[in-house]
């Protein structure tokens, strides 16, 4: 008698059903636009705020972060809906075609989303005390890349889990 596990992953040569692709493809997309520009501006504004508070207090510090936090978030899905959405396209579309979709293509999704954000920003926010914006630009969607990835790989419609 064999005992099955209840947290087993799918077979390898299940077949999901188009209504069970196309919603886990929806979910997707959305886990990156609802969770990913708000991580990428809470990571955008609290480097911001370093930058600015450079050799104040701590206490001053979370005084800009907190100010800048309250009125960033309000525009983090104008600024970052765009890059959210293509990069929840482009998962959505390996997860449900090729399978799941590993750290490192996650990294590299990352990384490519700051780059081609720097390219269509430009040089926009430059006005922040010479502020270097593509290291912001790479590691704010670097981070809300990874963030959305840990939410949204448990929506897996080919192959096996791994």
């Amino acid at each position: 008698m064999s005992v099955k596990s209840e947290t087993s992953s799918p077979p390898p040569g299940r077949e999901y059903s188009f209504g069970a692709k196309t919603w886990n493809f929806f979910v997707v997309v959305l886990i990156f636009l609802l969770i990913g520009p708000p991580v990428g501006a809470v990571v955008f504004l609290a480097m911001i705020a370093v930058w600015i508070g450079k050799g104040s207090d701590p206490g001053s510090v979370a005084s800009v972060f907190a100010f800048l936090t309250l009125y960033g978030l309000l525009f983090s899905w104008f600024i970052g809906g765009l890059p959210a959405v293509l990069t929840g396209l482009a998962f959505a579309t390996w997860q449900t075609f090729v399978g799941p979709v590993r750290a490192t293509i996650a990294a590299v999704a990352g990384i490519a989303a700051g780059l081609l954000l720097t390219l269509g920003a430009g040089d926009i926010a430059r006005e922040i005390g010479d502020l270097p914006m593509f290291p912001l630009y790479l590691v704010t969607c670097f981070a809300a890349t990874m963030v959305c990835w840990l939410l949204a790989r448990s929506f897996v419609t080919a192959g096996a889990r791994t």
